[in-house]
């Protein structure tokens, strides 16, 4: 099976579909049956969490910026990372 995931944008002015990275995400065979996700970084840049396959990855345009195993691969079983998210500023101190 050959198969990947999309990130796709739609507009709802002229109804039409715009695809992010489908190059990278082809090479990198990333592909998640449910859970997945996607987050667009402020530089422009695309993390992407392949929960299935355990795999976090940030793309651009160029090339796969970022790849890791959230938790490597055991005897052929993957501990999925459910929803993995990424601060870009955060507040660490609360008002009291």
């Amino acid at each position: 099976l050959n198969v990947t995931s999309e990130v796709l944008i739609y507009n709802f002015q002229d109804s039409s579909f715009t695809s992010f990275f489908p190059n990278q995400l082809k090479k990198e065979k990333i592909f998640s049956t449910e859970e997945g996700l996607h987050q667009f970084l402020s530089n422009g840049d695309l993390f992407i969490e392949s929960t299935n396959q355990g795999r976090l990855f940030v793309l651009n345009e160029e090339s796969v910026v970022y790849r890791k195993y959230a938790n490597r691969p055991e005897k052929g079983l993957v501990e999925p990372p459910h929803w993995t998210r990424i601060y870009e500023s955060l507040d660490f101190l609360e008002d009291r």
